[in-house]
């Protein structure tokens, strides 16, 4: 009877110790060392997504949703649930680094659906998306855009080790705005047409004689003529003062290679102080008309949906309808 109670005695002991053990061998796993969690959504540890509304009168189109999962450096040795946030306390440093003006988003206009993502143990990735959409585009104009820090704010984890990475735990959503002003269907310009005098136009590429300054002579058979091949032809007018524009008609190339150098797309810029410009959108021009000519000329038309007010307008050369050189008879702006 002696011996057996020793035995139960040292059986007891040697479960409890093998319990404590094991227990010990439980923490020091759930006590993850060098396991952390983060967003990757591309190539760069700064995780940006870039958005661009292009806003045309009564519309508003461009990407609207955005979508990322996280990531774990090794599989997890337990689940771990993560919880994400709009953080607009990085705006500031983000506009500082990089020179932009950013603004913050009104709250209202981002919908972050899945703001929590679980990663099962054994997992690297969690299998549900953080989704992230903008419902409400046509009210988000800042001519500034706007910046959407995401943020994974929160690990809940019985492994105490797990971290969320210090340099990949934000995503950096830019939205941009881009508008439209110009009636791509444009087949006439109201309004009077501004007298040019003391205007002055610059142009950086020119061929020959064939000088900027021909475009608002009044002559529809003289031309501004220049090079595309070296780059994209950027044509500077300076107007006399401030002018409510509605838009611009242009005498296409009529000169002696013929019509082929006519636009056949341009970006049309206006400014207020010749410093600061906005876009008012890309314009494609058809081909001259067979059988047109500088004296009964085929018009190009840039209508504006509304009137914009400038000093100063630019037209940026893309396309021309034959490559390697660009022409312009005439630019009649008006009000």
């Amino acid at each position: 009877m002696y011996y057996k109670n020793i035995l139960r005695f040292l059986s007891g002991s040697l479960i409890l110790l093998g319990s404590v053990a094991f227990s010990s061998c439980s923490e020091e796993e759930l006590n993850s060392k060098e396991l952390k969690l983060f967003v990757n959504t591309g190539g760069s540890v700064i995780n940006e997504k870039e958005m661009t509304l292009l806003h045309t009168p009564g519309n508003v189109e461009g990407a609207k949703v955005f979508t990322f999962n996280i990531k774990a450096t090794r599989s997890l040795t337990a689940d771990a649930t993560v919880s994400f946030e709009v953080d607009n306390s990085l705006i500031e440093a983000y506009n500082k680094k990089n020179e932009t003006n950013f603004e913050p988003l009104d709250e209202t206009l981002c919908h972050i659906e899945n703001a929590q993502l679980k990663i099962l143990a054994g997992e690297m990735k969690s299998a549900d998306s953080v989704k992230v959409s903008f419902p409400e585009t046509e009210s988000m104009s800042s001519k500034k855009g706007y910046l959407v820090p995401v943020r994974m704010s929160q690990i809940k984890s019985v492994d105490k080790g797990l971290r969320v990475s210090s340099n990949m735990n934000v995503v950096y959503i830019r939205i941009e705005n881009s508008f439209v002003s110009i009636d791509p269907a444009g087949s006439s310009v109201e309004g009077t047409k501004i007298d040019p005098t003391n205007w002055s136009v610059t142009s950086n590429s020119i061929y020959g004689d064939f000088i900027a300054e021909n475009m608002i002579d009044g002559d529809y058979e003289s031309y501004w003529f220049g090079m595309t091949y070296t780059g994209n032809p950027i044509l500077t007018f300076t107007m006399d003062k401030k002018h409510t524009l509605t838009g611009f008609r242009m005498v296409p190339c009529y000169s002696m290679w013929g019509p082929g150098y006519a636009v056949a797309k341009m970006q049309v810029y206006t400014s207020e102080d010749g410093e600061n410009w906005t876009s008012q959108g890309d314009i494609s021009l058809h081909r001259p008309a067979a059988g047109s000519s500088a004296a009964n000329p085929d018009f190009h038309y840039v209508r504006f949906y509304f009137p914009v007010e400038a000093t100063h307008f630019r037209f940026q050369i893309k396309e021309t309808h034959t490559e390697s050189f660009g022409a312009i008879n005439e630019v009649e702006a008006y009000e």
